[in-house]
């Protein structure tokens, strides 16, 4: 007698193969139990994070998430990749993931990683704002790549305690000189709040 292998030709939705025993493209599960209980083929759940035209969306038996889109990541691309911030999970893809865009000089050991909630950058020392672009208040020099160094500008003799961001160069009162507003100019005298005169 002449064995004829059965073919299905009308397996149920989300399943395929011979016996509708594989799980379609884009969905998950195990429909015959080939490895541990029966699971009915569903549909993947990329957090719509996916091309839906794409192939190989998810693995066909775990549902891992394997072709994230819109710098998402994570088992269902709810998260954002490294690199970038935000809402993996908002609808509009402009609230999606954002870049961090961290400044190499300003932070710490130059990563580009930053809080995947705020996009805060990891600063070094007096360096402030969410991408680690700018020297605290008193603080300059940030393109050393060490942190912010100290204005240290004389309290008397300056204007407001601030300086040059690149050169540190105090802001002085009138008739005072030095890099700190530490001395009255060449013949002026009455070093005070009010400058020299």
């Amino acid at each position: 007698h002449t064995h004829t292998e059965v073919v299905c030709t009308n397996c149920p939705a989300g399943t395929t193969g011979k016996r509708c025993e594989l799980c379609d493209d884009g969905f998950f599960g195990d429909p015959l139990g080939q490895s541990g209980p029966v699971r009915a083929c569903r549909a993947c759940k990329c957090s719509e994070n996916i091309d839906p035209n794409a192939v190989g969306n998810c693995e066909r038996e775990t549902g891992e998430c394997l072709k994230c889109i819109y710098n998402t990541d994570g088992f269902f691309c709810d998260r954002c990749r490294d690199g970038f911030y935000g809402n993996a999970l908002a609808t509009a893809v402009g609230d999606k993931c954002k870049a961090c865009s961290c400044s190499p000089l300003g932070t710490l050991g130059s990563q580009v990683s930053c809080s995947q909630v705020t996009g805060q950058c990891l600063c070094l020392s007096n360096v402030e704002e969410r991408d680690c672009s700018a020297c605290q208040p008193g603080f300059y020099n940030l393109q050393s790549g060490d942190g912010c160094d100290r204005c240290n500008c004389n309290p008397i003799g300056s204007t407001n305690g601030q300086c040059d961001i690149t050169s540190g160069q105090c802001e002085c009162q009138p008739g005072v000189t030095g890099g700190h507003c530490e001395r009255c100019e060449e013949n002026s005298f009455g070093f005070s709040a009010s400058g020299c005169k």
